[in-house]
C-alpha cells in the first residue's frame, strides 16, 4: 500500500474530526484505520445532517 495516513493538527484539533463533524467530507475508510472518525461519520449521517445525505454529492471513494 504506499505511505501511512498522516494525522493533521491545528490547535490541537484533529483537522480530518472536524471536517467530517461539520459534514465537510467522509471518512476514507478504505485507508484509515481510525475507527473514531467512522464514529464521528455515523454520528453526522444519523443525524441527516451530512454531506453524504445530499442525493448530488458523490463519495471520494465512489469518485475514483
Amino acid at each position: 500500500m504506499g505511505e501511512p495516513l498522516r494525522k493533521y493538527f491545528y490547535d490541537d484539533k484533529h483537522i480530518s474530526a472536524e471536517i467530517i463533524k461539520t459534514r465537510l467530507g467522509w471518512w476514507y475508510h478504505q485507508y484509515s484505520d481510525n475507527k473514531e472518525l467512522g464514529k464521528i461519520q455515523d454520528i453526522t449521517k444519523a443525524e441527516g445532517l451530512a454531506l453524504r445525505n445530499d442525493n448530488n454529492s458523490i463519495s471520494p471513494y465512489d469518485w475514483r
